[in-house]
């Protein structure tokens, strides 16, 4: 998923300003407001929701978890070793 480019992504912050014609002491009046609505829509920045699944698998990934999954490979191999030694 590819995202569209703006006019401003390879200009300097300087460039961008200046290229806006923006009156200072002013503002925007109405006029100007709406065509610049239209023209480069809300500011607003979308955002990515995260995968449920990496979600679930980012709860196994950790120091707790990693000695949790220890324990639990440690008790099942302990339990098979009494196993065959009774």
């Amino acid at each position: 998923m590819s995202e569209k480019k703006s006019e401003f992504d390879d200009s300097k912050a300087e460039e961008s300003v200046e290229s806006l014609n923006p009156n200072v002491q002013t503002g925007l009046n109405s006029a100007e407001v709406e065509e610049r609505l239209k023209r480069f829509g809300f500011n607003e920045v979308s955002e990515k929701k995260p995968s449920a699944v990496l979600a679930f698998l980012r709860k196994f990934w950790g120091l707790t978890s990693w000695m949790l999954e220890i324990i639990i490979a440690l008790s099942w191999f302990l339990k098979d070793m009494l196993t065959f030694t009774l």
